[in-house]
């Protein structure tokens, strides 16, 4: 438990900064006065500037003092900063997810041509129906959709078939 003695009264202590603990910590960080787990973390040094961290459920014991004051500021911050993060993830998620299933496409689409290359410079330009079906579904560039749930599934889905047929025309390169 907190020692109010050893540490000095709420009066003398100056606040130093505040962090997230995070969602999912093996051992949850607690609260130095309370010993609650908490997440949004606020450190304060005490009368022999040593650290220790609380949370919002021991902010009343400030009340009426500077670091009071700072500490509530510090949890606006922490709370918009949060909700800003959340809003981000949620808008430019899905573009994200774009660009990384553009990526895997770009990838599948090489490795299938590089396939058909490699075949008609042995082989001529004949191919077999499991090269050709490869080369038609390579050739197929994406649609400018407006939604990026719509792009993302074409990439998706386009990823898997280019991916399944250059299984299946590695089968008849053997």
């Amino acid at each position: 438990m907190f020692d109010w003695t050893q540490r000095g009264e709420a009066s003398s202590h100056k606040y130093r900064g505040y962090y997230d603990a995070g969602e999912a910590l093996a051992p949850p960080t607690s609260c130095a006065q309370c010993n609650h787990p908490i997440r949004f973390c606020y450190s304060l040094h005490d009368q022999h500037m040593k650290s220790f961290v609380i949370g919002t459920c021991c902010f009343r014991n400030y009340e009426g003092t500077k670091t009071f004051v700072q500490l509530e500021a510090a949890k606006v911050l922490q709370e918009a900063t949060r909700a800003a993060i959340v809003r981000d993830t949620r808008l430019y998620g899905a573009l994200t997810g774009v660009r990384e299933r553009r990526k895997q496409w770009g990838l599948a689409r090489r490795q299938a041509v590089r396939i058909i290359r490699e075949y008609k410079k042995s082989h001529g330009n004949w191919l077999p129906k499991e090269l050709f079906d490869l080369w038609s579904e390579a050739k197929r560039r994406p649609n400018a959709y407006k939604r990026r749930t719509c792009a993302l599934r074409w990439y998706e889905t386009h990823t898997e078939r280019l991916v399944q047929q250059t299984r299946d025309a590695a089968c008849v390169l053997v």
